[in-house]
């Protein structure tokens, strides 16, 4: 019987091992992370692959723990996927070593997991429920690629096929520079900053702005945030999640896409929420957001903002199966004079993005 490896020590992988019904042949787990050469995940520990390129030889693939270092065999040994966000790059690299793979999911029957909550891109499309708001959706799309992405996607679900790479745009993710007219004066919402990955990209592309906001609700993250916003002219960090009220939640990182806030529970990171209305800004231009699940809960708390201001809007719609129609509907039903896109940026069904666009 071959032993198993599990590439990926990430919450995914977390969440699986944590609930396991039955026992595994798991001897180890894989990841690019250096930092994670000499952890342990769920008592597993964690290897990494000797060079950048996943050393390759006539053996197989060369792993190291600590000072343990060891070779893998294709004969002997099957790599259990255990990250679906770089999904497709793994498993091509791990089958071009010789590698036999399977996805988390296909051992669904060893755990006790939810997989609806464990990786979204499994959920079901509610037919019975559902299907009227995803027809609705589908029609109010602005074009052919947008139909196709939005197509796809459901299909993908239904027949659990991952890899969504010939769905990518050429564009960067909120920077659809074919679709988006941008001038000298925006005022920009990030929802979801992070570090200022985003605050990067966008002085890349736009020679200045009038005003960014970037919003941050974890302590550390912001801190980085900070001190990188120091490095750009006419911006402002907001160490805040955005949602529909204003005060203290908990905030929990789930094993999927997302994470998950609640008012009350005391469970997670303790963060302050805000609604953009309670801002009352002079002007916004453009609200990007993607924010673990959030993402309706921000535009409701910004409905005033955006019935006054009309800004473009990109908004993730993948960390809950229902925003893929029902985030365009909601865009709709604010401004019905809004068009509607999707475009999607991830090589599988994560990162997809709806953009509503005044006319």
């Amino acid at each position: 019987m071959k032993t198993l490896f599990m590439w990926g020590a990430g919450n995914v992988c977390r969440a699986f091992l944590q609930h396991l019904k039955k026992s595994l042949p798991v001897q180890g787990i894989v990841d690019s992370k250096e930092s994670l050469s000499e952890g342990e995940l769920c008592g597993i520990p964690i290897y990494v692959p000797v060079d950048a390129a996943g050393g390759k030889d006539a053996a197989g693939l060369r792993i190291r723990h600590g000072e343990d270092e060891r070779c893998l065999s294709p004969e002997d040994t099957v790599f259990v996927i255990t990250t679906y966000v770089y999904y497709v790059t793994v498993k091509k690299h791990l089958e071009s070593l010789g590698f036999e793979t399977m996805f988390v999911y296909d051992l669904r029957e060893y755990t006790g997991v939810d997989w609806t909550s464990l990786c979204r891109i499994h959920c079901d499309v509610p037919w019975d429920s559902a299907r009227a708001k995803v027809q609705e959706a589908r029609a109010i799309l602005a074009d052919e690629t947008s139909v196709r992405i939005f197509d796809a996607l459901l299909e993908r679900r239904r027949t659990r096929v991952y890899d969504c790479t010939d769905l990518k745009s050429e564009h960067l993710q909120y920077l659809e520079m074919d679709l988006i007219p941008f001038g000298q004066e925006e005022v920009i919402i990030d929802c979801g900053a992070f570090l200022g990955d985003g605050l990067r990209l966008f002085r890349e592309k736009l020679s200045s702005w009038k005003m960014f906001h970037c919003f941050e609700p974890d302590a550390d993250n912001f801190h980085i945030l900070q001190q990188n916003c120091k490095g750009y002219e006419h911006t402002m960090a907001h160490c805040a999640a955005v949602g529909d009220f204003d005060g203290p939640a908990y905030f929990s990182q789930g094993a999927n896409a997302g994470g998950e806030l609640q008012k009350e529970g005391a469970q997670g990171q303790k963060i302050e929420v805000c609604r953009l209305d309670s801002l009352e800004l002079p002007e916004v231009t453009y609200i990007t957001a993607d924010i673990e699940g959030s993402e309706m809960a921000m535009l409701e708390g910004a409905r005033q903002t955006i019935e006054r201001h009309r800004p473009k809007m990109a908004v993730c719609v993948y960390h809950k199966a229902e925003d893929l129609w029902e985030i365009p509907l909601w865009f709709k039903a604010a401004d019905p004079s809004y068009k509607i896109y999707l475009r999607h940026y991830g090589e599988t069904s994560v990162d997809t993005v709806a953009y509503a666009l005044p006319s």
